[in-house]
């Protein structure tokens, strides 16, 4: 600001008509030699000596020497506005500060262990809903597990494990689509695309009705109850009856497709009613037991889709489903209460450095203000010594020429009139500044401290609060 400042006055000076010349401190010296040849004082000082002038008698100043007074006056004066325009700069820098606004600011900022609090609450309420599911959950588990006399833990199919097992259907489906496609194509008119065509029919419906007679109805034969078990042996022989006889009809329209290319459909009938077992064909033999082979693997496939006691695997999701709600919103309220944490201790932190830097700042305004005032003290102490300069050109000039005695009033030093600047703060609005700034300063590390504590309180309690929500 001092070297800002001392650019402006270089550059304003040189226009002016001060007398004055540009120096290396905030303030410019008197031009002494400027003045001596605007007032030539040496040959002021011959001519008014060899008059006698003033008289001997005289104490006060002489016209001369009034103009070198006037000059120093003027001088001063452009200084002294100098002086201001500094101490209002920093007057209006220190007004910016507000050091006691800043304070109330950082205080009214200061982490809330309330709110930490009620959000750690909040979280916890929401932590005791899905506990109750879970547990809800938990006991029809095990009542399930109670009622059918089950000890073992459910088998819960992973996506990929489903994957596998809907690929393999569809590699059945295609692959038996193909091979019986070529046997039925040799009677077909349409040859491989029509033989294809109505196997992939026979295929869809052998397999799942595999599939499907396997998941939902064999697997009752291992239920406890009595009729549930014989719902699923029916299921069983359904099945088996079906297979059979599904599979030994397209042998038998394979074996009346190679004879007749009309009326199939009768043909089969009648042929599986007078001799089902009669094959003529050893094609229509393999066409018969790939597709029961192929039923039997989507039956296996259908049967191990899940967990064979009906109705374990579904309560098992149910649960797991609960507990991972449950995981998830623990997971996600422990990152919430950090992300407050981390916060509120980074707001505390930037208003403790924000109030650190604004007392750093106070104190070099204060300081530079130091220096200003001490630099025009330094000023108006050589303004004193070029005046006296000045006069005592003047008088040597005046006395040498005399005939008469030197006037009383040479012998006198002139003694400048001190201009003594403003305080730019003081003592007491200083003291209360420090006093409130460390003040919010003290407050904001106790809040910080008590938000840690009330963060690491809280994870610690998660551990015991898990037990007592999922176990209570």
């Amino acid at each position: 600001m001092a070297a800002s400042y001392l650019r402006r006055t270089l550059n304003d000076f040189s226009k002016v008509d001060y007398d004055q010349r540009a120096g290396i401190q905030a303030f410019t010296s008197l031009d002494v030699e400027r003045v001596a040849d605007d007032l030539q004082l040496s040959q002021q000082g011959e001519q008014r000596g060899k008059e006698n002038l003033p008289p001997a008698s005289s104490a006060s100043a002489d016209l001369v020497e009034s103009s070198i007074l006037d000059r120093v006056s003027e001088h001063m004066r452009s200084q002294i506005e100098a002086l201001r325009f500094q101490q209002s700069t920093y007057g209006s820098r220190l007004a910016q500060i507000d050091i006691s606004s800043q304070s109330i600011a950082a205080i009214t900022k200061a982490p809330s262990v309330q709110q930490f609090k009620a959000e750690k609450e909040r979280g916890i309420d929401g932590l005791y809903e899905v506990g109750q599911r879970v547990k809800e959950t938990r006991r029809e588990r095990e009542q399930f597990r109670k009622t059918n006399k089950l000890e073992r833990v459910a088998r819960v199919p992973s996506g990929g494990k489903t994957f596998l097992a809907f690929a393999l259907l569809v590699t059945i489906f295609l692959t038996e689509s193909f091979l019986n496609g070529s046997f039925l194509a040799e009677g077909n008119r349409l040859g491989l695309l029509g033989g294809v065509s109505l196997a992939a029919g026979f295929a869809f419906v052998n397999i799942l009705a595999a599939w499907g007679t396997a998941k939902y109805m064999v697997r009752n034969i291992l239920r406890r109850n009595f009729f549930w078990k014989l719902a699923g042996l029916l299921g069983l022989f359904s099945y088996g009856s079906f297979a059979v006889g599904l599979n030994l009809t397209l042998a038998h329209y394979r074996d009346q497709s190679a004879k007749y290319s009309d009326q199939l459909g009768v043909r089969v009938l009648e042929q599986l009613e007078s001799n089902p077992w009669e094959l003529a064909d050893i094609n229509s033999v393999l066409l018969l037991f790939i597709g029961i082979g192929f039923s039997l693997i989507a039956f296996i496939d259908g049967w191990q889709w899940t967990d064979p006691f009906p109705g374990y695997a579904d309560i098992e999701k149910r649960y797991l489903r609960a507990l991972e709600d449950y995981e998830d919103i623990r997971a996600a309220n422990i990152d919430e209460l950090e992300s407050i944490y981390y916060d509120m201790k980074q707001t505390a932190h930037s208003s403790l450095h924000k109030l650190d830097t604004s007392q750093s700042e106070q104190q070099i305004v204060i300081n530079s203000h130091t220096t200003l005032v001490e630099s025009f003290s330094d000023f108006q102490n050589q303004l004193e010594r070029d005046a006296n300069g000045l006069l005592q050109r003047y008088r040597e000039a005046n006395i040498q020429a005399r005939d008469a005695k030197e006037p009383q009033g040479f012998s006198e030093r002139y003694k400048l009139t001190k201009f003594r600047p403003e305080q730019l703060i003081t003592k007491e609005k200083l003291d209360a500044d420090q006093s409130q700034l460390a003040d919010a300063k003290t407050q904001l590390s106790k809040a910080v401290g008590k938000i840690e504590q009330a963060y690491q309180e809280a994870i610690e309690t998660y551990p015991t609060l898990e037990s007592n929500i999922l176990n209570g």
